[in-house]
């Protein structure tokens, strides 16, 4: 959903913009000027997920290739229930007003051979489906900062 949406947003943001090599452009023109550009604007990196984002058909119910076929309005559902089977449940199961978790792995540097060194985050179980999410910087961890996230239910007042 991200991909679809960030195609989409970033056509109406390039709308705004004046003066600009991309005003009034498309998600498609940024590519074909990064291409064209290249050793000034991806010196490091590619754009795998501009092209991602550029290569999915525009309809919200036509089927995504780059997604075994899935559609956008199929992925809101997927995530909607996530929710519903998820959160939902683990806080009525076990009679909670919030699950906490730890917020992410710490921060890496870019590492220009590997990429990212990504390992956990617990906020997309509740973003996903749109719960609200709570972080809290809890402490230190050597030289890295840590927290917890706190999520309830999507449709609960504050508490």
């Amino acid at each position: 959903m991200l991909l679809f949406d960030f195609r989409i947003d970033l056509k109406n943001y390039f709308a705004t913009r004046v003066g600009v090599p991309m005003a009034g452009k498309t998600l498609t023109d940024a590519i074909a000027f990064n291409n064209a550009n290249a050793a000034a604007e991806m010196p490091f990196f590619n754009q795998d997920i501009f092209e991602l984002a550029d290569s999915l058909a525009p309809g919200l119910d036509d089927p995504q290739p780059a997604f075994d076929g899935l559609t956008y309005n199929q992925a809101l559902e997927i995530d909607r229930l996530s929710g519903v089977n998820g959160v939902d449940k683990a806080l009525r199961d076990f009679q909670l007003d919030a699950v906490v978790a730890p917020t992410d792995n710490p921060a890496w540097a870019t590492d220009l051979l590997y990429g990212d060194h990504f390992i956990f985050g617990s906020s997309s179980l509740a973003a996903a489906p749109g719960y609200p999410i709570v972080q809290v910087p809890r402490g230190w961890c050597s030289v890295y900062r840590w927290g917890s996230a706190s999520s309830g239910q999507r449709s609960a007042s504050p508490r």
